[in-house]
């Protein structure tokens, strides 16, 4: 009988110590930050025959590949209303809720509220050891291209971890070229 307890205390150790280093010790003390990168853009206005490769599906355009130019940055044209496509990905052994994303634009384009929208935002989840892709603006707002040049669109991903609040941040060049088309 009293191997029996012996046993039992044993295993309770056990599996107290593999709680403690594979899951509070690693979600305490070894958080690794998400990564993000911006994969691309949707269109949501376009010109007719001012993009190559757009598929427009009930009135939306959007392209099946972002298209770059030689200095790697996406293209777009003066009016486009554009959303970021941005891949995140999560190298922790635990799932990360996303609490909100922005965009900025250092000039030549603007991230647009709509008045009066009610919508809720989306709730994503950055499961462990891999990538989610998410479009920024989230909801109620589209980018705009509203004028011609280049400019560097910055993305930030905010999340939390126990309470304690993260951000990751992506960055891309847009050259944004006269408008053509209607």
């Amino acid at each position: 009988m009293k191997l029996l307890h012996f046993l039992i205390i044993i295993i309770l150790v056990a599996i107290s110590l593999i709680v403690v280093l594979y899951i509070i010790i690693p979600i305490t003390f070894f958080v690794q930050p998400l990564q993000a990168t911006i994969v691309g853009y949707d269109l949501t206005t376009c010109y007719a025959g001012s993009h190559e490769g757009i598929i427009q599906t009930l009135g939306h355009c959007k392209t099946t590949r972002a298209t770059t130019t030689g200095n790697n940055s996406y293209t777009l044209h003066e009016g486009d209303k554009f959303k970021l496509d941005v891949s995140v990905t999560n190298p922790n052994v635990f799932s990360i809720d996303f609490d909100s994303a922005s965009t900025t634009f250092d000039k030549n384009a603007v991230e647009h509220h709509y008045e009066g929208c009610g919508c809720c935002g989306i709730g994503y989840v950055f499961s462990s050891f891999e990538s989610t892709e998410i479009t920024v603006p989230t909801t109620c707002a589209d980018d705009i291209a509203n004028s011609t040049g280049e400019t560097n669109a910055t993305v930030q991903i905010q999340y939390h971890i126990n309470g304690k609040p993260y951000s990751v941040s992506a960055s891309q060049i847009i050259t944004i070229l006269p408008k053509t088309g209607n």
